[in-house]
């Protein structure tokens, strides 16, 4: 046989055998994803459960975490990130500027939807039953003592006794036109701005654990609120603005990956309100890190 012929017969079988390994290879280059998430304990938690998930499914994920809002939400219109966890009230209000108040949480969702879909190619899915909004908190003991358990109860107190309550709230609720002042007009609660104290966040479950305010801004989901054993006030009038917490992914990855939205699905039914602020409270109160949390959280529901 001729050299050429057996260097032919060579390089055909060589290009046999490497062939499937390089479509392989190809296939799972393109399996490939960047999911994005915010700077703050709900964020990195729900962005590790996306990307474990997603590389539970064979998905190469490449991970972009810390961003503030408007960062993330720039970096996924411009395709530097795939697929976000983010919250409806902030894509209405703060991503496309609407100011028509929509107080059902499934409306607001697919107006939301929808316009952020025909205005930036992203697809908002697998809506929630968390609302990571605004609140106002007291202690269990002072919720047992007066006999609070809504925004209404809270009214009915400050009226009766207007030298009782004292209020710790984060610098931006205090100043924004739809915040505590406009809050406290809603439900009819007689409050001067002298008995309402600025601080950071973070500040306002110290100073409602040492006795120095009762009522604290809280924000619904967070750790700390087991952490420091308080009460939310329900909002029955609906005043603050809803935040379910959704997946919202570029177009055309979802278009080259359509599975991505059955995979991420089990976190509608697995992730409520409960659920997420017992998340947040083992990495916020118990030191843990988001991806162990993320993972043991999954594993424990079979998705592991």
């Amino acid at each position: 046989m001729k050299k050429n012929m057996v260097w032919k017969i060579t390089a055909l079988a060589l290009m046999l055998v490497l062939l499937p390994s390089a479509l392989f290879a190809a296939g799972a280059a393109e399996k490939s994803v960047v999911v994005g998430a915010k700077n703050f304990t709900e964020q990195y938690i729900t962005g590790e459960i996306v990307a474990l998930m997603l590389e539970n499914e064979g998905f190469e994920v490449d991970r972009r975490f810390g961003m503030t809002s408007f960062t993330l939400r720039q970096a996924q219109i411009a395709g530097q990130v795939d697929i976000s966890n983010d919250y409806t009230g902030t894509g209405w209000t703060s991503y496309l500027e609407q100011e028509e108040v929509i107080r059902d949480d499934a409306g607001l969702f697919e107006a939301v939807r929808d316009m952020d879909l025909a205005e930036n190619n992203l697809v908002w899915t697998n809506r929630m039953d968390l609302n990571n909004t605004y609140a106002l908190a007291v202690t269990e003991e002072f919720a047992d003592q007066h006999g609070l358990a809504t925004l209404e109860d809270l009214a009915a107190l400050a009226n009766e006794n207007p030298d009782l309550l004292q209020y710790a709230v984060e610098y931006e609720f205090y100043d924004r036109p739809d915040g505590f002042f406009m809050m406290a007009e809603e439900y009819g609660i007689e409050v001067d701005s002298g008995d309402v104290r600025t601080m950071d966040l973070g500040l306002t479950y110290d100073a409602i654990q040492r006795g120095d305010v009762n009522v604290s801004m809280v924000f619904s989901t967070d750790g700390n609120l087991i952490d420091y054993d308080l009460v939310v006030l329900e909002d029955t009038r609906f005043f603050f603005p809803i935040y379910n917490l959704c997946n919202v992914i570029r177009k055309d990855t979802l278009e080259a990956h359509p599975e991505i939205e059955d995979i991420l699905a089990p976190m509608v039914t697995l992730l409520d309100q409960e659920t997420m602020t017992e998340l947040n409270y083992r990495v916020d109160g118990m030191d843990e890190e988001p991806e162990d949390v993320a993972y043991q959280f999954l594993a424990d529901n079979g998705l592991l």
